[in-house]
């Protein structure tokens, strides 16, 4: 029906009332139809919740991972953060405000007390920034009802290597070269 429209010369365009049309919506299967299709696609730069909260983040962003909504199932998000530990990376998801201080908790037991800033209603009047680290967001937010749209920045740590069991005899040893 749409792609009828737009053979017989009509403009169509997508546009979504809760950030930018494509990005964690099923918006990407119309766009995907019409390339399908041999129709011209064309993005119109909007507001963007994920770039805007990267934007003031204060993080490095040389590198970073979108990860899309964060599961609601408690056993699939832990599941979902350990695959986050280890390195040290810059990673953004989204999340309900609902569930957000549950999901700062999940962190904090997964990730460890690693920094998160909080982007609510980007872009839009009521915006806010809060930064922090994982535990001492989730302990402030309890306090708080959260509502609107919620982008969260992740900055993971490297997993520390310590050598378990080396006595400073060895140590020296081993430094030597024997």
């Amino acid at each position: 029906m749409l792609l009828g429209r737009i053979e017989d010369g009509a403009d169509v365009a997508l546009v979504s009332d809760a950030g930018t049309p494509g990005i964690s919506d099923p918006g990407y299967r119309l766009i995907k139809l019409a390339v399908e299709s041999g129709v011209k696609v064309v993005s119109i730069p909007g507001p963007s919740a994920l770039v805007s909260v990267l934007s003031v983040s204060g993080l490095p962003l040389d590198e970073f991972t979108y990860k899309g909504f964060l599961p609601a199932n408690p056993t699939r998000l832990r599941k979902f953060l350990l695959s986050l530990k280890g390195t040290e990376h810059t990673y953004v998801v989204f999340e309900s405000a609902r569930r957000v201080v549950d999901a700062l908790r999940a962190v904090h037991d997964v990730l460890g007390d690693i920094e998160v800033i909080i982007g609510r209603e980007m872009t839009k009047m009521h915006e806010e920034i809060i930064r922090g680290r994982a535990a001492s967001l989730a302990r402030d937010l309890a306090a708080r009802t959260l509502k609107g749209e919620v982008t969260m920045v992740l900055r993971t740590a490297r997993a520390e290597v310590t050598p378990v069991g080396v006595d400073d005899e060895l140590e020296a040893l081993l430094r030597s070269g024997f």
